[in-house]
């Protein structure tokens, strides 16, 4: 069964280390993690579970772990992010925790019998599972209460002739969720999907769209 893959010869996210960004990588990450900020103040209580699947070098975790002490944030990655472990050990945050494993959809399966979330970040990760996208995308919705997800923008062109990008972008926008501004409109976009109806505070509500 198809696994995610990634390519780990880019730095893709900032090194953070306790309040302070060491180094820049080549996307951006303060925004998006002010949209992380958003929906766990408007739709998630204290003393939340986040996990952060494919968390690449654990900005995000590491972010959320140190803003909130009473969270318990896990990330996930395969065995081969050794960044993620550094970065995990220069935080040194006791509520981090993490798992490196390559993961099927039948381990996601089994996944959601061992670890039970508020939030689960899915950030420019879930294409990798090429033709088992949707069923790994339906597994992992069922890991928490919430799923925050960035994609490729709908007409995102590898030169590969795929409509993989297409097919999970309209699922997206056709599905349960809600669309998030983004900063950058040639960036990608984000949704926040639900196993339940909510809606957003209004007065929360500017980085929304309905």
């Amino acid at each position: 069964m198809e696994t995610a893959h990634v390519d780990r010869d880019r730095d893709y996210q900032d090194t953070w280390v306790r309040g302070a960004t060491l180094s820049h990588g080549s996307r951006e990450c303060d925004m998006r993690y002010k949209m992380i900020l958003r929906v766990i103040m408007c739709l998630i209580q204290p003393g939340f579970t986040m996990i952060d699947f494919g968390a690449n070098a654990g900005y995000f975790t590491n972010r959320v772990a140190y803003d909130f002490p009473d969270s318990r944030c896990i990330a996930i990655d395969v065995p081969e992010e050794e960044r993620l472990v550094r970065s995990i050990e220069m935080n040194s945050l006791p509520n981090v925790y993490m798992i490196q494993e390559r993961f099927a959809v039948a381990d996601l399966l089994d996944l959601k019998s061992t670890i039970r979330g508020d939030l689960t970040l899915v950030f420019s990760v879930i294409h990798h599972f090429k033709d088992q996208w949707q069923p790994a995308m339906d597994a992992l919705r069922q890991l928490s209460r919430y799923t925050l997800v960035e994609v490729y923008p709908r007409d995102t062109d590898h030169g590969d002739g795929s409509s993989l990008y297409r097919e999970i972008y309209d699922y997206m926008v056709d599905g349960p969720g809600v669309k998030l501004k983004h900063i950058n409109p040639q960036e990608r976009p984000m949704f926040v999907l639900s196993n339940e109806p909510f809606r957003f505070p209004e007065h929360l509500r500017e980085d929304v769209m309905y």
